[in-house]
C-alpha cells in the first residue's frame, strides 16, 4: 500500500494482478491498472513528481522474476520500464541532479532505473559481494546536504549508507551486521532525517525497530537506538512495515495480531521524531477488524 504525498485522500493498493486506487480514503476503490500473470508486489509513489508512481510484479507462476511499470498520471496509462530475471524485494524513488530514477534492491544486489526512454537496470555496487547476497531494502533520504541511500543487506549483512546519491562503490557499513532487517524508512523532522530499520521476527519473538539519525544538526547520540521491542509476533514470519514519512504503521502480518501497535514518544531517543499515526491509522484499524 502507498499513499500519494500530493492528493492526501488517494491511496494504492494490490491484489494479485491488479491495483488498486482509492481517491476518497479507502470509501471506494477502483482498477488502476491490470498485470497479466503477475502479482502486484510493491508500489512507491514519487514524493517529488506529482503523479509518478512505480509498480513492481512478480510472476504469478511463482517463477523467478520481476517487472516494474511505471505510470506518470496516477495509474490512468502504464509504461513497462524493464523486465528482471531476479527477484525485486523493494524500491524507492530518488530525484538526483534533476532526473528522477527508480532503486531497486533486488536478490543480486542493488540497481538503479532512470526514467529515460530506453534505459535499462544498472547495477550499483555496494560492496564486492553484492551478486552472492543482495538486498531487502532500500530507503532514499533527501535534504538540503543532498540525496542518501541506504539498503539492508540480505542475509544479515548490515545496512550500508552512502551520502553521495546512491552513486557506486560510496556506500559505507552502518552497523546492523547479525541482524535480520528488512524494512528501512525514513522520516523527517525539520532538516533532520531518521532512518529506521524493521527486523524479522519468527512466531513467538517480540519485533525490535530501530532509529539511527543520518542528516541534520550534529547531535551527541549516535548509532542505532532501539525504539520498540515488546511487539509480540504471533504469525509465522513477518516484520514492521513503516509507512510514508512522518506516518508510521506496520502492515500486512502485522495488523493481524494484537491490534495495532503504538510508539510511546518516552520510549524514543528523540522524541520528535514519533509522530501520530495520522490516515495510516485507519488502515492498520481497518485491516485488524476484517
Amino acid at each position: 500500500m502507498a499513499a500519494d504525498v500530493f492528493q492526501p485522500t488517494t491511496w494504492y493498493t494490490g491484489s494479485k494482478s491488479v491495483l488498486y486506487r482509492s481517491m476518497d480514503d479507502g470509501e471506494g476503490w477502483a482498477a488502476a491498472g491490470e498485470f497479466p500473470g503477475q502479482v502486484v508486489y510493491s508500489v512507491q509513489g514519487h514524493a517529488a513528481v506529482p503523479g509518478l508512481i512505480a509498480v513492481c510484479t512478480h510472476d504469478a507462476s511463482g517463477a523467478e522474476g520481476s517487472r516494474v511499470q511505471v505510470s506518470w498520471d496516477c495509474g490512468e496509462s502504464w509504461q513497462e520500464k524493464a523486465v528482471m530475471g531476479f527477484t525485486v524485494e523493494d524500491m524507492a524513488w530518488a530525484l538526483r541532479d534533476g532526473a528522477s530514477l527508480l532503486f531497486l534492491a533486488t536478490t543480486v544486489g542493488l540497481f538503479e532505473l532512470s526514467m529515460q526512454a530506453g534505459a535499462a537496470p544498472v547495477q550499483v555496487y555496494v560492496r564486492p559481494d553484492d551478486q552472492q547476497i543482495g538486498y531487502y531494502a532500500v530507503a532514499v533520504a533527501s535534504s538540503k546536504s543532498g540525496v542518501s541511500v541506504a539498503v539492508a543487506a540480505r542475509k544479515m549483512g548490515g545496512v550500508f549508507l552512502s551520502s553521495e546519491g546512491g552513486k557506486g562503490n560510496t556506500f559505507r557499513n552502518i552497523e546492523m551486521a547479525g541482524e535480520d532487517v528488512r524494512v528501512l524508512a525514513v522520516q523527517y523532522d525539520g532538516d533532520r532525517a531518521f532512518l529506521w530499520a524493521g527486523l524479522a521476527a519468527f512466531a513467538g519473538n517480540y519485533w525490535v525497530l530501530r532509529i539511527r539519525r543520518i542528516s541534520g544538526r550534529v547531535s551527541t547520540r549516535t548509532g542505532w537506538v532501539a525504539v520498540v521491542w515488546n511487539w509480540l509476533s504471533r504469525e509465522t514470519r513477518f516484520w514492521p512495515r513503516p509507512s510514508i514519512e512522518g506516518c508510521y504503521g506496520w502492515r500486512d502480518a502485522a495488523t493481524r495480531s494484537r491490534g495495532m501497535p503504538r510508539i510511546s514518544r518516552a520510549a524514543c531517543p528523540w522524541p520528535a521524531a514519533i509522530t501520530h499515526f495520522s490516515a495510516w491509522t485507519r488502515w492498520l484499524r481497518i485491516r485488524s477488524a476484517a
